[in-house]
Formats: structure tokens, sequence, C-alpha cells
């Protein structure tokens, strides 16, 4: 007798960016998921969308939806930053697994409060890191060990936006931070992801890329990180920005017999004169990784193990904590003492 396949009911919170160009597309490439409502705050921004896709019902808060759709498996959170917490913590209440944009809190407080409920409660909440899903950024693993002893990593992702708006992205109270939390959280993924959480921590921040732009959020931000451990000792530093050209995305791990080059979506192997040994380029497309990530949240919702679950996550919290702890403390942080209960 043939198994029948598992629908699953899922619901969108917040109507932006990633919802309409990522989530969206990504749930309709699945056959066994079904977008059963939207949520949106703004009437206007909802009532738009609704009239150009007319076979999705939609509702002005959780409650509203929670109270016409008993039946539901999990929500995805795409809203403001500040919102994720009230959002996460009536989900868990509710039973609903949840898969959610990055940060995952603005605090490290509020993430290991989120991290408990989860835990309690038996829900998986995954944070959306693409590159974990893309094929370029694994591949990693297999080459790390061909560049012998690795002395050193050098992190850039900058960019330069024209416009300072006044949105909540520019609000530290509805934000949590600024680059570093938003978009640096990516390169933060990654370092954690191939090394674990650094010993030690030195930043400094900054919010005077612009001229004659209103914000309290950093546009800038210097950090040294450095490891330890006897079998992994090595330093290195990220330069994060929204404020620097060019528009680039570098991670690049340096060892005593090659290196190890990533951009956005490719990977090079290089000997130590710089030679090109091998190169890999991942899709231009990122929806695949979207897909890879959403089909991964079904397998653990399924009894899968979540290598990526909040705990894991709570490093990154600590590692953010101890970047603006260290800037306004001026000293080196050790970020692993944020995790000791």
């Amino acid at each position: 007798m043939i198994k029948k396949k598992r629908i699953y009911k899922c619901a969108i919170f917040g109507i932006g960016a990633q919802t309409l160009n990522f989530h969206i597309k990504t749930i309709e490439s699945f056959s066994n998921i079904k977008l059963i409502g939207v949520i949106e705050k703004n009437k206007n921004k909802l009532n738009y969308f609704l009239k150009n896709n007319k076979h999705i019902k939609g509702y002005n808060n959780f409650d509203e939806f929670i109270k016409n759709n008993k039946d539901i498996d999990f929500i995805i959170i795409s809203t403001s930053h500040d919102s994720h917490y009230k959002i996460s913590k009536k989900s868990i209440s509710r039973g609903l697994h949840i898969l959610k944009e990055k940060p995952f809190a603005i605090s490290l407080k509020q993430g290991k409060k989120l991290e408990e409920l989860a835990r309690k409660k038996h829900i998986h909440l995954l944070t959306v890191t693409q590159r974990k899903f893309h094929p370029a950024y694994s591949i990693f693993f297999k080459l790390i060990n061909k560049i012998g002893r690795v002395f050193y990593v050098d992190i850039k992702y900058t960019l330069f936006t024209k416009k300072q708006t006044k949105d909540w992205r520019n609000n530290k109270q509805l934000a949590g931070g600024g680059c570093v939390i938003d978009m640096g959280y990516h390169m933060i993924d990654l370092l954690i992801w191939y090394f674990g959480l650094p010993d030690s921590i030195i930043a400094k921040t900054s919010l005077n890329g612009k001229k004659n732009a209103v914000y309290d959020t950093e546009d800038t931000a210097k950090i040294m990180f450095e490891y330890k451990n006897d079998n992994n000792k090595f330093w290195g530093s990220a330069l994060i920005s929204k404020t620097i050209f060019p528009k680039q995305e570098c991670f690049n791990v340096y060892g005593t017999k090659g290196t190890i080059c990533i951009e956005r979506g490719k990977i090079k192997l290089l000997s130590p004169i710089g030679k090109l040994k091998k190169h890999f380029i991942g899709e231009d497309n990122w929806i695949s990784s979207y897909k890879n990530q959403l089909e991964y949240f079904l397998k653990i919702i399924e009894n899968r193990e979540d290598t990526n679950n909040p705990k894991f996550h709570l490093n990154h919290m600590a590692f953010i904590e101890s970047v603006y702890t260290s800037n306004k403390q001026n000293k080196y942080i050790n970020p692993k003492k944020y995790l000791i209960k």
C-alpha cells in the first residue's frame, strides 16, 4: 500500500520583498505544501497583495488568522525584527513550527527565552540562512583539509546604499542594531558554521557614513576575532558596511598550503601563490537555496535531527552581543561567557 503524502498547511506573516520574491515562489514549487493565508498589519499593502493574489486569503493580525484557521502546521515570519519575538511566542503557544527570517532574535536575552520556549513545547524553530543550503558554501568542508593549517580569515561584506530611508532598519529599538545584526548575520553564520564561536572578539562600529542622515544603527563595523584552541588557533577580521563601495561578499580562509575564497554563490581553491586549483559556481537563482531549506524544514518536522536549531543560533546572538559590548567598552570580549547559564 502506497503511503499518502502528507500535506502541510502554512501561513506567511509579513508581505515584504523576501515574501514576494522568495517565500511564496518556493511554497508554490512544493506539491505537499498549501499556503492558506498571509498576515499583514499594513492594510494598504495587504489589499494590494490580495488584489493580485485572489486565491490567497489575507488577515490583518495573527489572532484573526488563528481564529479562522485551526488546522495549520507552520508559519513563516518575514516581518520587522522587533515583531519576531511576539509572533514567535504566539506561534509556539499555538503549537506551530516556525521558519523565520534572520536574526534569530534582537538580543541574546530574547534568543535564550525563545530557545527555552521552543524546546519545552517541542517546536522546531528554523532561522533562514540561505547560504547553508547553497551547494557552493557546503563544498568548503571538502576543501578545508587541503589548505593545511588555517592562520587567518578575512571577511568583507559591503555595499553602498544610495538612500538612507526612515524605515525600521534604521531604528535600533526596532532592528536591534544595524549592519552587524542585519546583513552581517549571514557572515557570522558562515564563520560559526565553519569554525564555531570564537574565543575573543574586539570591534568598532560607526554610524557616520551618510551625510545629513538621521539614524541610530551602525552602518559600518570592523570586527577582529580569535580562536585559541591548540588544534584550531588562528585569527581574522570582518568588515561589514552598508555605506562602503564596492558591493562585495568575500569570505577568504588562508592556510599554510593554500586558500579558500568564497564569494556569493562561488568557491575557489587556490595554491599558496594564488594559482587556481578548483573552482565551483553554484546556481545564481537563490530560489534553489530556499527550496533546499524548506525541504530540510519539512524533514525536521518529521522528527529529523535539526543541526540549525535555536541553540545553535544562540552562538550568533553571543557573537553579536560581544560586538556591541566591545564597541561600547573598548575591550576584548569572550562571547562564550554569554552562553554560560
